[in-house]
């Protein structure tokens, strides 16, 4: 199998990841705090994940970083917790994927929150020159999971400080190979997924909060601390990571950071996927009939086309025959596939994207099987 999904859920997943997994189910890490018996020491891996990701995200201090169970959910736990109300406002942007959209559009139909629509930082300063009063945050996506562009992020964050404006950023496609420092972006937050760039387990993500950006939990329940009390205070990162925790996925979460960073190296793992997307884009190039969207110098290993004359879901089926796997359709992105006009002639886009296991050979193989397939 030549697999090319990496921006649904990385895989191949790293061995020694999955030996990691295997050893903590085998011999029981539990619970942090909650354990009369500790086999393993679960509260020191969870450490080390927020020790690790503060580095990625350059924050200062390890309790930054509040673990979940996915990009969608830490996106939730901010959006609803920031008490929004009738009169408020927020900003996204215009190729948002469905984990902003969706939770911003509930906050427009049951609150009332009026909706702003940017892509660029001069969409974004004219929006806050005219409704700065009202608006209360800005969230952006890094980068598109339907084209792999990657949105000049300086800016727009740069733009929000000088309107006092919270900065909020989703990086589920850009963690681990893009340099995210949330001290230059002035971010009051950052989401991230543990399963895409990191290819950590299914299961992981979390968000990066700033001090004096306060959000209220939308979750309750056990969190090993303070427990006698059914009002304790609000303390980061507890109060947000209620419940028993996926401890075995964190393990793996925490075993492929390392690899990433210890390992193999930040710059080399970047600079791997980086070569192998734009190298697939110049390959894509040479197909008949092809229409590639996006920038054509790729910073995240994403790429979304079509072939003129036929359905996106044509073309995926007819590779999976060849045992590559892609992903056709609407990405879960509705925004981004109506802004690009796509949906009534090609049912979405094909889209590819790449791993760190990804060959130029397999990119080679993509090319021949859609050059047999228009022929």
């Amino acid at each position: 199998m030549i697999y090319m999904n990496n921006a649904a859920t990385g895989y191949p997943k790293f061995p020694a990841m999955i030996k990691a997994m295997t050893t903590s189910l085998e011999r029981g890490i539990l619970s942090p705090n909650r354990d009369s018996v500790v086999s393993m020491d679960a509260a020191a891996i969870i450490f080390g994940i927020r020790n690790e990701l503060g580095k990625m995200f350059h924050a200062e201090k390890p309790h930054e970083i509040i673990l979940t169970a996915s990009d969608t959910i830490a996106i939730n736990m901010i959006v609803f917790g920031m008490g929004l109300e009738t009169g408020d406002a927020i900003v996204i942007d215009s190729m948002s994927h469905n984990a902003i959209a969706r939770p911003a559009f509930e906050l427009y139909k049951t609150r009332g929150v009026k909706l702003f629509y940017a892509n660029t930082p001069g969409e974004l300063e004219t929006i806050l020159l005219k409704e700065h009063k009202i608006i209360k945050a800005a969230i952006f996506s890094h980068a598109s999971n339907v084209t792999g562009d990657v949105v000049d992020v300086q800016k727009l964050a740069d733009i929000c400080f000088k309107f006092g404006i919270p900065f909020i950023l989703d990086a589920a496609q850009s963690i681990g190979i893009i340099d995210i420092n949330v001290e230059k972006l002035h971010a009051s937050a950052v989401t991230f997924a543990g399963h895409k760039g990191l290819n950590g387990p299914q299961g992981t993500g979390g968000f990066y909060i700033r001090k004096g950006f306060e959000i209220n939990p939308i979750l309750f329940g056990g969190n090993g601390s303070d427990s006698m009390s059914i009002d304790p205070p609000l303390v980061v990162p507890d109060s947000f990571e209620v419940g028993t925790p996926p401890m075995h996925d964190l393990v793996g979460l925490y075993f492929s950071i390392i690899e990433i960073q210890n390992q193999i190296g930040q710059f080399t793992y970047s600079y791997r996927l980086r070569n192998i997307v734009n190298y697939a884009y110049k390959k894509l190039l040479t197909i008949p009939n092809i229409v590639i969207y996006g920038e054509c110098i790729k910073e995240i290993p994403v790429i979304s086309f079509n072939i003129k004359g036929k359905k996106c879901k044509e073309v995926g089926d007819f590779l999976a025959t060849k045992d590559i796997v892609c992903r056709t359709g609407i990405h879960c992105a509705a925004l981004a596939l109506q802004k690009m006009g796509v949906v009534e002639q090609y049912g979405g886009t094909v889209r590819v994207s790449f791993g760190y296991y990804n060959t130029k050979q397999e990119v080679d193989a993509l090319v021949g099987a859609l050059d047999e397939l228009i022929e």
